[in-house]
């Protein structure tokens, strides 16, 4: 799979010339897809250890599952709702715009 990136073409070209299976194809297209979304720029991992609480305290404390705070905070995440991120900002008791690294 390696291979394919140092062709330096567009994926599709890239996909009809490997003559892969449907499910690597699929493989393909999600690696790139999610190589190309950017992320969200946050803090919410570095204040929530500073405060040392859990990812589920967190999600407690919020009603922001788990999954979508880890994500955020490893930047698998490009989106957020704003009454998520105030929430957020409120539980970890800092700046809407400090945790969201946002430019006054």
């Amino acid at each position: 799979m390696e291979n394919f990136k140092s062709h330096n073409l567009p994926s599709y070209h890239i996909i009809h010339e490997l003559d892969l299976p449907v499910s690597s194809l699929l493989y393909v297209y999600r690696k790139t897809t999610y190589t190309q979304t950017k992320y969200m720029k946050n803090k919410v991992g570095e204040y929530r250890y500073q405060q040392n609480i859990s990812i589920s305290e967190l999600a407690r404390r919020t009603g922001i599952s788990t999954t979508a705070i880890s994500n955020l905070e490893n930047g698998y995440t490009s989106d957020i709702l704003l009454s998520h991120a105030i929430s957020l900002s409120h539980a970890l008791q800092t700046d809407l715009y400090d945790l969201f690294c946002i430019k006054r």
